[in-house]
């Protein structure tokens, strides 16, 4: 039920983030950041490999009706949800000694993992994002930037949530 209440808040965290202020900040052409992957990151590492799926796919599905992306976004939800365990599948710990170690696929292992799983967990998002919204069109000035550019802003935004959202729940636990 906790469980179910924490990210139910991480949800509607980063929906507002991202339809009401990230889509309407103009003017900066490489930098799109998707926080929404701030939400897929975090379920729960106990998840079933098709929950995770499904999830990815409805996620990226409401942030295409809401960014009118006609499913680019759950296509790369979909292929990140479908990769996502198998990418964390050595770090899993089975029994976490904390009771907030269990919350999250990024609580377990060293550091260096949780920053190269959150890296190419974002390059391969933005990669499927871009590529099906230019279709191959103007790779070495428009896709190679904005996939970058957009890859190190979301990076940079997932940290600051992190620290802001999970210091919240660390300090109620």
């Amino acid at each position: 039920m906790k469980e179910g209440i924490k990210f139910t808040f991480i949800f509607i965290y980063v929906f507002l983030l991202q339809v009401l202020v990230l889509e309407n900040v103009h003017g900066i052409f490489w930098f799109h950041p998707f926080v929404y992957l701030f939400f897929l990151l975090y379920l729960t590492p106990d998840l079933p490999k098709w929950a995770s799926v499904l999830i990815g796919f409805f996620v990226g599905f409401i942030f295409d009706i809401f960014l009118n992306s006609y499913g680019i976004h759950a296509s790369a939800c979909l292929i990140v949800g479908l990769l996502k365990p198998y990418l964390a599948a050595g770090n899993i710990n089975v029994a976490p000694a904390r009771e907030e170690e269990k919350g999250s696929w990024l609580n377990k292992g060293k550091f260096r993992f949780k920053m190269l799983f959150l890296i190419v967990f974002i390059l391969m998002h933005h990669f499927v994002v871009f590529f099906l919204e230019m279709l191959g069109q103007n790779l070495t000035k428009a896709f190679i930037p904005t996939w970058l550019g957009s890859s190190l802003a979301t990076f940079a935004i997932i940290l600051i949530s992190e620290e802001l959202f999970f210091k919240t729940f660390k300090s109620k636990l």
